[in-house]
C-alpha cells in the first residue's frame, strides 16, 4: 500500500461564502504588518481576489493619529485611474462612437501648447508629446495655496501645459495632459462626463459601491488622512488637518482622481484582463503595448512588465496617496495595495512580497489519502483537456471531482457506478487558470494529484 501525503482544507460548510482560508488570510495579514513597518509607513490598505473569486482586505497602521485604519477606508488611486479612462474610450472605439485614430482637434477645440493633429491613441499610450503638466513647477504651491479650488480642464491646460516635447509620434513621454484630454474627448463624444461612465460602465455593474471620482462624486466611506513632507523633507505632516482634497483630485480629474477602498481596485483590475469588464475587442485595443524607457510596455492605460517572476498587467498611481494595482495570469490573483503616506513612494516591493505569500501558501491541514489502484492523469500541466486512467478489481462506486488548493470543490467530473476493468476518461477542464486537486475516489479508497491549468 502507498501513502499519500497531500496538503487539502477540509470542505467548509456550504453555508459559508467567500471567506477566504483562515491560514492564508493570517500570512497576508502578517505580511502586511511586517512590510509596513519595515517602510516606516504611516497606513497600507490591501486587496486581494484569489482564483476562486475569494477576496483578503487587509489594512495596517494609522489614518489620522490615535485613528487606526480599518478595511472602510478609501484612499486616492491617482493614475489607476488611467485604466478605467482608457476602458472607456477603447469601448467607445469598439461602438463605433469614435475612433481611437482620430485627431484630437476632431473633437476638442485647439489649445495652447496642445498639439491637435495627436490622435486619441497617442494620448492614451503617451506618444503624443503633450507636456505633462504635473512637471510645472509651481504646480503643487499654487494647488495647495487654493486647496478647495476645483480646477476645470480648461484651467489646468491653460495654466500648467507648456510647450510639446516631441511630435506626436516621434517618442515616448508619460503625461497626465494626455488623460486630461482624453477625459474631455469623452464628453465631446457621449455628451456625458468620464465619471458618469465609470459609474454606468464599470462600478455599478461590478459592485463597487465605495468608488468614486472626487470631487465630483460624494463618497459613503471616509478618506484616509494624507501624510506628506510638505514642510521639512523626510518629516511626514498630516496635510488632511490643513488643506482640503478637492484641489488635488481635481487636478487629478480623468488622469488620476478616482478614490476607492483597496477591494474595489482588486476586483476592477481582475475584472479588466479577465474579460468580465470590457469587451475582448475593446481590451485587444488596450493590450497593444509599446516598450517603455524604465522597462515593460505601455498600452492603452495599461502597463505591462515582471514582478519576480511573474508577468503583471496594471498600473501603478501617484496623487500624494501611493497605489499599486495589478492582476498576475500566471496566478490568476489580482492584488490592490494603497497608502496614505506620500513620504514612502515605493511600495510594489510590499505587493511582491503579497503576492510571494500567496505562491508559498500551503493549507496547514493534512488530509492522508490511500491508494492501491493504478491511476495516471495527463497532461499536466492541461490547456484544454485531462485524461485519466485508472483500473478497477471489482464493480465500485466512482467520484472525480476537481477543488480548489484550498479544498473548495470547483466542479464534480463524474460521479456513478463502473464494472471491474481498465477505463480512460477524459474531461474538459473549462475553468480559469490555476492550480487545482483532482479527488478521484473509489469505494473507499482515495487517489488527490496536483494539476495546473494554463
Amino acid at each position: 500500500m502507498r501513502v499519500f501525503y497531500i496538503f487539502l482544507l477540509f470542505l467548509l460548510p456550504s453555508i459559508v461564502i467567500c471567506q477566504i482560508d483562515a491560514g492564508l488570510a493570517e500570512a497576508f495579514q502578517t505580511t502586511l504588518d511586517e512590510k509596513r513597518m519595515e517602510l516606516n509607513a504611516k497606513g497600507l490598505g490591501a486587496a486581494i481576489v484569489v482564483p476562486t473569486g475569494e477576496i483578503w482586505e487587509g489594512v495596517s497602521g494609522v489614518s489620522g493619529a490615535g485613528t487606526n485604519l480599518t478595511t472602510e477606508f478609501t484612499f486616492g488611486v491617482g493614475s489607476v485611474t488611467k485604466t478605467l479612462t482608457a476602458a472607456v474610450l477603447a469601448e467607445l472605439h469598439v461602438e463605433g462612437v469614435l475612433s481611437l485614430d482620430d485627431p484630437l482637434s476632431k473633437w476638442l477645440p485647439t489649445y495652447q501648447n496642445v498639439d491637435s493633429t495627436a490622435t486619441i491613441r497617442q494620448c492614451l499610450n503617451h506618444t503624443s508629446g503633450i507636456f505633462d503638466y504635473r512637471a510645472d513647477t509651481v504646480l503643487f504651491e499654487t494647488v495647495l495655496g487654493n486647496s478647495e479650488k476645483i480646477w476645470t480642464p480648461e484651467e489646468i491646460l491653460a495654466t500648467f501645459v507648456h510647450a510639446p516635447n516631441f511630435a506626436p509620434g516621434q517618442g515616448w513621454s508619460y503625461s497626465n495632459t494626455n488623460y486630461t484630454l482624453a477625459g474631455m474627448v469623452i464628453k465631446a463624444a457621449t455628451g456625458k462626463e468620464y465619471y458618469e461612465l465609470f459609474k454606468e460602465k464599470f462600478f455599478d455593474p461590478l459592485e463597487m459601491t465605495t468608488t468614486i471620482t472626487a470631487p465630483f462624486q460624494q463618497g459613503i466611506n471616509p478618506l484616509a488622512d494624507l501624510w506628506f513632507d510638505a514642510f521639512i523633507p523626510g518629516i511626514p505632516l498630516n496635510i488632511s488637518n490643513l488643506y482640503s482634497t478637492d484641489g488635488m483630485f481635481s487636478i487629478g480629474n480623468s488622469a488620476g482622481g478616482v478614490v476607492s477602498v483597496p477591494k474595489d481596485m482588486a476586483i476592477w483590475i481582475k475584472a479588466l484582463v479577465t474579460g468580465k469588464a470590457i469587451s475582448a475587442e475593446a481590451f485587444e485595443e488596450m493590450k497593444q503595448f509599446i516598450p517603455r524607457p524604465a522597462g515593460g510596455g505601455y498600452g492603452l492605460g495599461l502597463t505591462s512588465g515582471n514582478l519576480r517572476g511573474e508577468n503583471v498587467l496594471g498600473h501603478s498611481g501617484n496623487i500624494i496617496y501611493v497605489s499599486e494595482v495589478f492582476y498576475f495570469p500566471g496566478l490568476d490573483i489580482s492584488i490592490a495595495l494603497h497608502s496614505n503616506d506620500g513620504t514612502k513612494f515605493n511600495i510594489q516591493p510590499i505587493m511582491a512580497d503579497l503576492m510571494e505569500t500567496y505562491k508559498n501558501y500551503e493549507p496547514s491541514a493534512v488530509y492522508e489519502i490511500t491508494d492501491q489502484q493504478n491511476i495516471s492523469i495527463y497532461p499536466n500541466p492541461v490547456s484544454e483537456f485531462v485524461n485519466l486512467e485508472f483500473e478497477l478489481e471489482h464493480s465500485s462506486n466512482v467520484s472525480i471531482a476537481i477543488f480548489d488548493i484550498f479544498g473548495k470543490k470547483v466542479r464534480t467530473l463524474y460521479a456513478g457506478n463502473l464494472f471491474a476493468g481498465k477505463y480512460q476518461k477524459q474531461f474538459d477542464l473549462d475553468i480559469v487558470n490555476g492550480t487545482y486537486l483532482v479527488k478521484l475516489e473509489i469505494g473507499e479508497n482515495t487517489f488527490v494529484e496536483r494539476v495546473v491549468k494554463y
